[in-house]
């Protein structure tokens, strides 16, 4: 069923605890049987941790994963029995097209669809087909964050990870102490892909491999239709270089350390924008009384005055 605003989630879980997980592994040596209190989840960490987690919400920013479109994701997110919040903006605001009542139709858990992009209501500079999700009675998530909280629309974008909004969203639910695991936002692309692209991984990055790989598919039969050389190109060098295709994207998006030479990853690309948010976001929730720990000894979150640590 769709959840037709934001405001259905206002206060909703008042007063509760909540954990929010993110992907990385460092999540692992947080003690979820004795937590008690509700489970917020964002990036792959509801397959990574699928057998320690029974999440309440889903949050979701991708073009990739997770689509409801595709079958498989389709299937995972159904099985889930979680509400699913995806972004329709990175979801549907490129190539592929945004239908609602096929949706509601497919999917069989509660879901919201709300803007990643556009800031106090905002076109993109050049008018693009995202703009369309624009919304005269609904608002973005961060807007409807400040406006809850009586703040001035501060957050910078983009914001550089879901994690943000996985805050403000958890505040907006009404949870006044809130734990966050599996949140490092490393430095270096690698670490942030976790050797899910390594030919040796884990039985669970190659799950997760998969996944990601059926929407980088779908994505690019999409992309077939339009018969445009340089996009067929690109399919071919996908289909046939997989690992070859995944570089030449790092290359792309990265920058290249001489020191060490390592590619960055898009966390640190962002960190001015990430490590800003998370400060604003962090005096908001101290001035009203709500807790936020860090429970990741090697996380950016380290270095935010208003969110404690907790790890050992």
């Amino acid at each position: 069923m769709e959840i037709k605003s934001l405001n259905y989630f206002v206060n909703k879980e008042k007063g509760k605890s909540c954990l929010l997980v993110g992907g990385s592994n460092s999540a692992k040596n947080f003690e979820f049987k004795k937590f008690k209190g509700i489970v917020i989840c964002f990036g792959d960490s509801i397959i990574r941790f699928k057998k320690q987690i029974k999440p309440q919400y889903w949050i979701a920013s991708n073009e990739f994963f997770p689509i409801p479109d595709i079958p498989s994701h389709l299937k995972l997110i159904n099985s889930s029995k979680t509400t699913l919040l995806f972004s329709n903006t990175n979801a549907y605001g490129g190539i592929r097209n945004f239908n609602r009542e096929s949706l509601d139709r497919r999917l069989k858990v509660n879901w919201f669809a709300w803007d990643h992009i556009h800031k106090n209501k905002k076109y993109c500079n050049k008018k693009k087909k995202c703009c369309s999700f624009i919304s005269k009675t609904e608002r973005s998530l961060l807007d409807v964050f400040c406006n809850y909280f009586h703040e001035k629309n501060f957050f910078k974008l983009p914001s550089g990870t879901i994690a943000i909004e996985a805050l403000a969203f958890a505040m907006i639910l009404g949870c006044k102490k809130i734990y966050i695991s599996g949140v490092d936002l490393p430095e270096y692309r690698k670490d942030h892909y976790a050797g899910i692209f390594d030919k040796k991984t884990s039985k669970t990055n190659k799950i997760i491999r998969k996944y990601i790989n059926d929407g980088i598919s779908d994505y690019k039969k999409i992309q077939m239709k339009n018969n445009k050389p340089i996009n067929l190109f690109k399919i071919f060098i996908y289909k046939s270089f997989n690992k070859l295709y995944q570089n030449l994207v790092d290359l792309k998006n990265s920058r290249l350390v001489f020191k060490n030479f390592k590619l960055t990853s898009s966390f640190y690309q962002e960190r001015k924008n990430i490590l800003f948010n998370f400060n604003k976001i962090s005096n908001v929730a101290k001035s009203k009384n709500i807790e936020i720990y860090n429970t990741s000894k090697y996380s950016m979150l380290n270095k935010i005055k208003n969110i404690k640590k907790l790890y050992k």
